[in-house]
């Protein structure tokens, strides 16, 4: 993980490398960072969800929904995507969407969030959506931490 120091100096060293005066973009992730650094925020929770059997993604909800739940009694403000989206899918829509649907409905929370955790559930590393939120969080500056169910 890194200080914020450390990503302050990384974006500073960033601009003067490419001789660019900072532009609007280099202020607005300054400007994420500390906001990341001073304000409590959030846990982002991902985990794995999709896949062609239903029973699975049942599973993987009620784990991930478990896990949140537990995160939620120890202190953590949490947002996870597959406990705040399964319901609404499956009861609320009138057709199952596709991982660039709920890219774009869990990219603004994610930005938003002071850490992401990945939680482990089997097929997380295969996973789509959690290889890019790692990635998204990476370039975001997010911290990140990997557990599993049982840990929590």
């Amino acid at each position: 993980m890194t200080t914020l120091q450390e990503q302050l100096r990384l974006l500073s060293q960033e601009v003067l490398m490419t001789h660019q005066s900072m532009d609007t973009d280099a202020l607005a992730r300054i400007c994420e960072i500390l906001d990341r650094h001073t304000e409590p925020g959030y846990t982002y929770l991902a985990s794995p969800y999709s896949s062609d059997n239903p029973e699975v993604r049942n599973e993987r909800y009620r784990c991930v929904l478990h896990a949140a739940a537990r995160l939620m009694e120890r202190g953590e403000v949490v947002f996870s995507p597959i406990v705040h989206s399964h319901n609404i899918e499956i009861m609320g829509m009138s057709t199952v969407h596709g991982w660039e649907f709920w890219k774009r409905q869990d990219e603004p929370m994610l930005r938003r969030a002071s850490r992401l955790m990945v939680l482990q559930l089997p097929g997380w590393l295969e996973s789509r959506g959690v290889k890019w939120e790692i990635v998204t969080a990476h370039d975001l500056g997010i911290p990140i931490k990997w557990v599993k169910a049982e840990e929590l």
